[in-house]
């Protein structure tokens, strides 16, 4: 999977229908990666949206073993 890499405050917009929509997000600092789930469903007052988070530790142990220490 490729990574994009966005600037502190950009944006990411996605159009949402009833299937899923995943992204990861992988911390540039540390390297931490979680898999984000984003689903759309009728709530009882408007749409609504759920965001899963989970931690991916294989894709995090690959980030990191790429990284050189910094400290």
């Amino acid at each position: 999977m490729k990574y994009k890499i966005l600037d502190n405050d950009e944006v990411v917009k996605v159009k949402l229908n009833q299937a899923p929509f995943s992204i990861r997000l992988t911390c540039c600092d540390c390297g931490l990666t979680h898999d984000v789930k984003i689903l759309k469903y009728k709530g009882l007052v408007a749409d609504e949206i759920e965001m899963i988070f989970s931690r991916n530790r294989r894709s995090t142990a690959k980030q990191r073993r790429k990284r050189v220490c910094r400290w």
